[in-house]
């Protein structure tokens, strides 16, 4: 998919804290609201490193709109992923139609753990995720690849099975993943509940290895703000932080 570089700032351009206004640039321009919804606001948070969009509004709020070329029109989304987006880049719109947004806290690092049977950090073992084990329901080889990427593991050639093995520790633990979904080997294309339904015979237990002469792929970053074609700014056009509120 394109990658894409968001902003948003205050009405100075300085960094703002929660639940201050971001105007959303794409490309150095603003992004008109034609067709554009909530799940398009939850998919460009997402991509600029969010965990999704609080809210979004559209208006004329920055006297320094007027200085921007309007780069992005008729954003539709199928899903929370950018992939799934569709766009224009050129636009039948005024700048009383560019969208802010309010992207919620930063998405923290991921965090998996394989222990083996006596607790200890080890390449295969027990899937833990946030100190709890992680269903099997929609789990598969390209899930697997994802996490042992995600743990800076080779995953080449990750396996993996669910059961009852280390029952003294699976017991005592909750269950804090399901229905994990991934579209491709990056954690960043997986869709997942931190609810459940599952018992710990869904349990997934998972080892991480390649089949060949290499250390295996390498761990799949996190775009960082400078990588990415969208942005939200103040008023004075400098990045916002996180919350950031139309």
């Amino acid at each position: 998919s394109s990658g894409i570089n968001a902003e948003y700032g205050d009405d100075y351009g300085n960094s703002v804290g929660d639940n201050e206004r971001g105007l959303l640039l794409y490309n150095g321009g603003t992004v008109c609201d034609d067709h554009f919804d909530q799940t398009a606001a939850n998919a460009i948070c997402i991509e600029m490193g969010f965990s999704g969009a609080v809210t979004w509004a559209s208006g004329s709020y920055f006297e320094s709109q007027y200085e921007f070329m309007i780069r992005l029109d008729e954003v539709h989304c199928e899903s929370n992923l950018w992939e799934s987006c569709t766009w224009r880049t050129d636009h039948d719109c005024s700048h009383n139609e560019d969208v802010f947004l309010t992207c919620s806290s930063p998405v923290t690092t991921q965090s998996f753990r394989l222990i083996n049977e006596e607790g200890q950090s080890a390449r295969s073992g027990l899937l833990l995720y946030n100190d709890g084990t992680v269903c099997d329901d929609w789990f598969n080889s390209t899930a697997a690849q994802a996490i042992c990427q995600e743990l800076e593991l080779p995953g080449g050639n990750a396996t993996y099975y669910s059961g009852v093995y280390y029952e003294n520790i699976q017991s005592d633990l909750e269950i804090t993943l399901d229905d994990v979904k991934c579209r491709s080997a990056s954690w960043s294309s997986c869709d997942y509940i931190e609810t459940n339904n599952c018992g710990h015979h869904e349990d997934i237990f998972l080892s991480c290895n390649d089949d060949s002469s290499t250390d295996g792929p390498d761990p799949t970053e996190p775009p960082t703000q400078s990588q990415l074609a969208f942005q939200l700014i103040n008023e004075n056009g400098n990045p916002v932080g996180a919350n950031v509120e139309a």
